[in-house]
């Protein structure tokens, strides 16, 4: 059994560097547009860039699509 007071979780997002910006939430304020915000622990944040083809949020294709469109447009 996990006790859930040994699991540390946080919050992340994936932002798009191609829209600088001025992009306030509540108490947060991002220098470009934010696109997507997970829940995670460990290396859950690098996991939707490690699997080109399907990783990326497996509930949402315009994460995914999202990625690999930026992927192609800084590279």
């Amino acid at each position: 059994m996990i006790d859930s007071t040994d699991t540390k979780y946080y919050v992340y997002a994936y932002l798009d560097p191609r829209k600088p910006g001025y992009f306030n939430y509540e108490n947060f304020l991002f220098g470009y547009e934010p696109f997507y915000i997970g829940k995670g622990s460990g290396y859950r944040y690098k996991e939707h860039l490690w699997n080109k083809s399907s990783g990326c949020c497996t509930t949402s294709k315009f994460c995914l699509r999202k990625i690999n469109k930026i992927r192609r447009e800084i590279n």
